[in-house]
């Protein structure tokens, strides 16, 4: 199994853009695809990001199916127009030095320690409560759910979410809140760096544990929607 991660270049018409996109950016870019359904279901994370003159979007893609009819359709719309709230950019291409991760080639090791830097307001919702603080038994552990759901564990691991909110403890951090406005409702995400070490040296433990930090970069933290609100990076 594969995950395709590919970037879109867009020229943009003004040099400053306020950075409260979020659920625009997940509409504007399924509409891209004519919201085809197959295509939105087998899109693991949408992110963003922009510099004076471009405009960047990148997309994570489940199936090597799915990542050829969604290189075969952008392929169609090259230099048309790509709108997110009154905000115009124009599709200039696309960057083919994708990357992909391989699930049946992916070495994997035991961690001892990581990093995670949250670089846009990352929240994590359970039923009706929402998490800003980064714990491990949450933010990690709603990776292992997608993975799982994504069939790259052969059975759920009942006991994985206890061992890590007793097994992976914050060792420093530099964390703040950002407000942010979606569907016209203010909430609170965390942004920042914070490190972890791992305390229980189990092998079997500390490979999942790989595994989840190897597929962040490809799968969004947190619940809800896939779109660059849950954009992290993780350092070793």
């Amino acid at each position: 199994m594969q995950i395709f991660q590919i970037k879109l270049i867009f020229s943009k018409q003004v040099p400053y853009i306020e950075r409260q996109f979020y659920y625009h950016i997940l509409w504007a870019v399924l509409n891209l695809f004519e919201n085809n359904n197959e295509i939105y279901q087998n899109i693991l994370k949408i992110s963003f990001s922009f510099d004076k003159e471009q405009f960047y979007v990148f997309l994570s893609i489940f199936w090597k199916q799915t990542f050829n009819q969604v290189v075969s359709i952008l392929l169609e719309k090259q230099w048309e127009i790509f709108s997110v709230i009154s905000y115009k950019f124009q599709l200039m291409k696309i960057d083919f030095n994708f990357k992909i991760l391989d699930f049946d080639n992916l070495i994997l090791n035991p961690v001892e320690k990581f990093s995670l830097k949250f670089l846009s307001p990352t929240l994590i919702r359970n039923q009706n409560k929402i998490f800003t603080l980064p714990v491990p038994e949450r933010f990690l552990y709603s990776v292992y759910q997608k993975l799982f759901n994504l069939w790259i564990f052969n059975e759920e691991n009942k006991d994985f979410k206890k061992r890590l909110q007793f097994a992976v403890v914050p060792s420093k951090f530099n964390l703040k809140t950002e407000k942010i406005e979606i569907k016209k409702s203010f909430r609170a995400g965390v942004v920042g760096e914070v490190s972890y070490v791992v305390y229980e040296k189990n092998e079997d433990f500390q490979k999942i544990l790989d595994l989840i930090l190897k597929s962040i970069p490809y799968i969004w933290i947190g619940s809800g929607v896939k779109l660059g609100l849950w954009n992290a990076k993780v350092y070793f």
